[in-house]
């Protein structure tokens, strides 16, 4: 709150009112500092708990068996096939012949002036999709090219085609249109067949010409047969997806591999988290979170789970022996992905168990260990409730202080207002009395006439 100066003594109202207002605001002043203090401590809690979470997740990708089925398929002609492989594939390779591709359905009209003009043709007309049926009615409102295909398209009760209109030369210098019917799907059950339940429209389009047969994707692989509806072919080989684009009649080898580097890629992301983590802790210990035992208890959690070994689960016992090693000064972990890899090729099994044991695997004791930080009963989680339980009692306290001090900031402004006041009065009563016994005769002098 601002006041005025005095205006009639010349009281300094608004420095007197601040420097008093500066000692009644040291309270205040205390508790934002305190505030202030808690808030960078939920900062810095926030940013472990988000390095907490990162590394929970590099160990969900290490921590089961399931994890470690990573495989790759590689085509030694990807123009005519690719491949994808999952986790239920097996290493292997398969040469894969492709006579026939699979194709949708489609036909087109004879040829009619334009798309817009009437083609003399009026009923019901059946559309019938390997068995599915719908129908639509013509008449004077759609009996054009146009009219036909929107009524095909827009029906509630399509079963699966497409309807266009191809405009092409008419060999004579000018154009003519044709509907043109496509299937959905591809494969040989995507046959489109017509029918007259009423009326001549079928008949007066004469969908016979068929631009492209209703076919399955035809392939031997390894010497066996192999049939099927669509182009991208799955469950034939276990775990892998064909996606066929081209006829192949020599054949194309599809290699199925495990794939170690993402495997060792996963294994760098938890040496990375790890070591952010680490280099969190560190710097808040040495910040924020000073003198914090919760911190300390944090760090020792994760070493403790570091050095104790994982005995009974494969021939490694240590992340030492798969080339990841501890620096003994700052806690962070080094990462020989060259060892690794061929410790993996050695001893995959080996290598799985150590991370992904339910109950030894470093992966599994790391992530549950990190996931427990944050649950109710976890150290993060009872320590930033504990300070958010604290801010909001010191919000609420700066709240009220700041609305007492609004008050006695008001009332010192009366006050020395008032005070202004006062000996603004003083002052003219004294210039007034000084002006009168100026004017009184001093006895023993005579008056100048």
């Amino acid at each position: 709150m601002q006041g005025a100066a005095g205006i009639g003594s010349g009281l300094d109202v608004n420095g007197i009112v601040e420097q008093l207002m500066d000692v009644e605001k040291r309270n205040l002043t205390g508790l934002q500092t305190k505030d202030q203090t808690l808030q960078t401590q939920l900062s810095a809690y926030g940013t472990l708990k988000n390095n907490i979470h990162n590394f929970r997740d590099a160990m969900e990708v290490l921590s089961s068996n399931e994890k470690f089925q990573i495989f790759k398929a590689d085509s030694t002609n990807s123009d005519v096939i690719t491949a994808i492989a999952d986790k239920d594939a097996s290493v292997g390779n398969y040469t894969v012949k492709i006579s026939q591709l699979a194709a949708a359905h489609k036909i087109s009209s004879d040829a009619f002036v334009d798309a817009e003009t009437s083609i003399a043709a009026s009923g019901d007309l059946e559309i019938d999709v390997d068995g599915e049926k719908f129908t639509i009615t013509v008449d004077s409102n759609n009996d054009s090219l146009s009219g036909i295909r929107d009524s095909i398209n827009f029906s509630l009760d399509n079963v699966g085609i497409k309807a266009t209109i191809l405009n092409v030369d008419d060999g004579v210098g000018g154009t003519q249109s044709h509907l043109v019917l496509t299937s959905n799907n591809t494969g040989s059950n995507s046959t489109i067949t017509l029918n007259d339940v009423s009326g001549d429209v079928s008949t007066t389009l004469n969908l016979s010409n068929e631009l492209s047969p209703a076919q399955d994707a035809v392939l031997d692989i390894d010497g066996f047969a192999v049939t099927h509806e669509n182009n991208l072919i799955s469950g034939v080989i276990e775990g892998v997806t064909l996606d066929v684009n081209q006829i192949d009649l020599v054949g194309t080898t599809i290699n199925i591999t495990r794939d170690d580097t993402s495997i060792t890629k996963s294994v760098e992301d938890f040496v990375n988290t790890y070591n952010n983590l680490i280099g969190d802790i560190a710097i808040q210990s040495a910040d924020s979170l000073n003198n914090d035992s919760s911190i300390t208890f944090l760090k020792s959690g994760l070493t403790d789970i570091l050095n104790t070994p994982a005995n009974s689960v494969g021939d490694f016992s240590y992340l030492h022996e798969l080339g990841i090693t501890t620096n003994a000064e700052t806690g962070k972990l080094a990462f020989d992905s060259t060892e690794f890899k061929s410790v993996l090729a050695q001893d995959f099994t080996g290598v799985v168990k150590i991370f992904s044991d339910n109950k030894e695997g470093f992966a599994a004791r790391f992530h549950d260990y990190a996931e427990g930080q944050d649950k109710t009963s976890g150290l993060i989680k009872i320590r930033t409730d504990g300070i958010n339980k604290r801010i909001s009692t010191l919000e609420s306290r700066i709240e009220k202080e700041e609305n007492h001090l609004e008050i006695v900031e008001k009332r010192y402004y009366k006050q020395f207002s008032l005070l202004d006041s006062l000996m603004s009065q003083l002052d003219s009563t004294t210039d007034y009395l000084n002006q009168q016994l100026s004017n009184m005769p001093v006895p023993g002098k005579s008056s100048k006439k």
